[in-house]
């Protein structure tokens, strides 16, 4: 905070709402004033590096603008026994229109935080127990601050996460968060050599991301960038630009290959650094990317994009187009329509053929209902993913821009999805045997424990929601009610022979499930055992997935060695369907946090 002056200059340029400021070592005693906004909430630092020595440095606050409404936030998003991360929050108010109802969702909870950078030695006797477990998942919540981890998700520069951005990033998949930062270094240091990384991040609920942009701004003279975040509580949305991605089945791959080497022919390793010699590949690849990489916001391409009666088509369009544009003539014009006409009708025949080879061949495949959705997705040229600021394409045909309409779309595919049977003979007699429950009478008094109740056609309806809008009900063909009697049971057999695959996956290894979470302990005289017997679990678990056709999410299994030494437990690392899992220092089971030595 000693460069007062030059965060006033910035803020009241970028007519800034709220400022929120890590590290700001304040004075003691007193807080730092900056003309046009108010000092909303502040939390000084408590603790030292050692229990004995003195408190300095640190501290966090939030400054925000005169004439906004706001109130402090009191309630602790932090674990009790994190005695070392420094947080501030504050509810910002907006103000009503004359005569509109107050409504608490248009509010916004921002929170600030700082977690230093602890390492345990005779000089500093912090212990790290940063974690998200307690922290607000609202979607009316944004969290900023310097968390000093490190993931690749808000860190392009990072290879391999760290044990906080592993933790941070798994409680954001669980609670549908997402980060706001694009990748851009935040923290650029001092020095020539200095690597610049990313240790501040924002986060916010993913219905909140649509409403957001985040941008990195300009040097205040200090070792990390601001974060400059735009946000509407309004309802409104700012205006948002597609990404461009790479064309990569458009690639020119030989001449990528060839330039590649063509850099790196001269290229002395003894003569560079591991990092100088990083360097110079990846501005190889880069490089070679954006000469034979084609780029752009472009859509996925239609199943029968590479029909060869069309391309042929699409290439004699394209050569009438460039001879109009040489020359300007009834014949060029009379050519470039009848091109346009070909194009036309050689796609809808190419259609037609992708689609009967989908009926006769794909379809009749065992196949989930999810690729089979997906496949007709992008037959039907929908969108494949539903942004709330983006129109879509509806089941018939139509530009859906509304929530309600997108809503109604995905409920009316889902419905139809869900009646298609993988097996007719199957399916009648499973039709039959209903019938003949429902002519006999109950045997459960009413209860609907017994087969004599089966579903009625009411318990199997639901709805979609987008954004807050709902759908009208329609009746799902597959799956179960919520809360159904029947679910633990079907679940069991389902998962009976996982519970005997993983027992005789290897000795001494116990195997606990409760609902869908499943864990296993194997022991060992030795750590290289102990872990030699987890990795023969691992690839059970996976195979059995694969023979279900599922697969195993790697990247949100964990993975904790007990043992009385820590260093036993570096460098423990699994590999479960081919994503390596590094042991942790804690790790998270319904809801309780273990440790290695073991306590909760």
């Amino acid at each position: 905070m000693c460069q007062c002056g030059s965060i006033q200059t910035k803020v009241t340029i970028r007519k800034v709402d709220v400022l929120a400021v890590q590290e700001a070592q304040l004075p003691s005693g007193r807080n730092i004033a900056i003309p046009g906004y108010q000092a909303a909430a502040v939390a000084r630092r408590a603790q030292g590096r050692r229990r004995d020595g003195p408190i300095k440095g640190g501290d966090v606050a939030i400054y925000v603008r005169d004439g906004l409404s706001y109130s402090t936030i009191e309630a602790s998003p932090l674990l009790p026994q994190d005695t070392t991360t420094e947080w501030c929050a504050i509810k910002i108010i907006p103000h009503q229109m004359r005569g509109q109802p107050s409504r608490e969702s248009s509010s916004l909870d921002i929170y600030n935080l700082y977690r230093p950078p602890s390492r345990l030695s005779a000089e500093d006797e912090r212990e790290d127990h940063f974690s998200l477990d307690m922290f607000p998942s609202l979607p009316n919540v944004i969290a900023v601050g310097d968390i000093n981890g490190h993931h690749p998700v808000w860190d392009v520069n990072c290879s391999e996460p760290d044990a906080v951005g592993t933790r941070v990033n798994d409680w954001l998949e669980l609670h549908h968060w997402v980060t706001l930062n694009s990748g851009a270094a935040t923290c650029v240091g001092y020095g020539n050599r200095t690597r610049q990384t990313a240790p501040d991040v924002a986060m916010c609920h993913r219905d909140m991301a649509g409403r957001c942009t985040w941008a990195v701004g300009e040097d205040l003279g200090s070792d990390h960038l601001p974060q400059l975040i735009h946000t509407s509580i309004g309802g409104a949305r700012p205006k948002r630009i597609r990404k461009s991605r790479w064309a990569f089945h458009k690639a020119d791959w030989t001449g990528f290959a060839a330039d590649c080497d063509a850099a790196l022919a001269d290229l002395r390793p003894d003569s560079l650094s591991v990092e100088g010699l990083s360097e110079r590949l990846v501005a190889a690849i880069l490089s070679a990317s954006t000469a034979h990489v084609p780029r752009g916001a472009r859509a996925d391409p239609k199943p029968w994009a590479l029909d060869p009666d069309l391309v042929a088509a699409v290439a004699e369009r394209r050569e009438a187009r460039d001879a109009l544009k040489e020359h300007d003539s009834e014949e060029a014009r009379s050519r470039w329509k009848t091109a346009k006409k070909s194009v036309a009708t050689m796609e809808a025949e190419a259609q037609k053929r992708s689609f009967r080879e989908l009926a006769t061949g794909e379809l009749n495949k065992p196949a989930a209902i999810g690729k089979v959705t997906k496949i007709l997705r992008k037959m039907e040229g929908a969108a494949p993913d539903v942004c709330p600021d983006r129109a879509i394409n509806g089941d018939c045909g139509q530009l859906l821009a509304e929530d309600r309409a997108k809503a109604e779309a995905f409920v009316r595919t889902y419905a139809h999805v869900s009646r298609n049977v993988r097996q007719p003979k199957r399916d009648r007699i499973v039709k039959t045997e209903l019938r003949g429950l429902k002519a006999a009478p109950c045997r459960c008094r009413g209860q609907r424990t017994d087969q004599c109740q089966p579903f009625t056609e009411q318990e199997m309806r639901a709805r979609v929601e987008v954004n807050g809008a709902h759908s009208s009900e329609r009746v799902f063909r597959a799956g179960l009610p919520q809360g159904s009697v029947l679910a633990p049971t079907i679940y069991t057999l389902w998962a009976a022979d996982l519970i005997e695959t993983l027992r005789n996956a290897s000795d001494r290894t116990d195997v606990l499930m409760y609902a869908d979470d499943t864990a296993t302990l194997s022991a060992g005289a030795t750590v290289e055992l102990a872990v030699a017997r987890a990795q023969k679990s691992a690839d059970a678990l996976a195979r059995w997935a694969r023979h279900w056709k599922m697969s195993i999410a790697g990247q949100k299994t964990q993975a904790l060695l007990l043992t009385q030494r820590s260093r036993d437990e570096r460098g423990v690392q699994l590999l479960v369907n081919g994503t390596q899992v590094t042991g942790g220092t804690s790790l998270h089971l319904l809801g309780v946090t273990f440790d290695r030595l073991p306590t909760l």
